[in-house]
């Protein structure tokens, strides 16, 4: 996995594929409908200033990678 959940926050990242199960947020799949994704469900219980981080390791590369990134909002 390219990333790995902070363990010392409120809350923790989700990785899916398909609808989230909540109707009234979230996607119902990533950006190819074929694909995983990760989200955060923000409703309640959630409350201002709740955390949830991701890390990554240090990638250390002997050719150029590219990452990319699709942001729903």
């Amino acid at each position: 996995m390219l990333f790995i959940p902070y363990t010392d926050d409120d809350f923790d990242w989700r990785r899916l594929s398909g609808p989230t199960g909540n109707s009234d947020t979230g996607p119902n799949s990533d950006h190819t409908g074929q694909g995983l994704y990760i989200y955060i469900e923000t409703s309640s219980p959630r409350q201002p200033g709740d955390k949830a981080e991701l890390t990554s390791p240090v990638f250390q590369y002997q050719r150029f990678v590219s990452v990319n990134n699709y942001c729903g909002l």
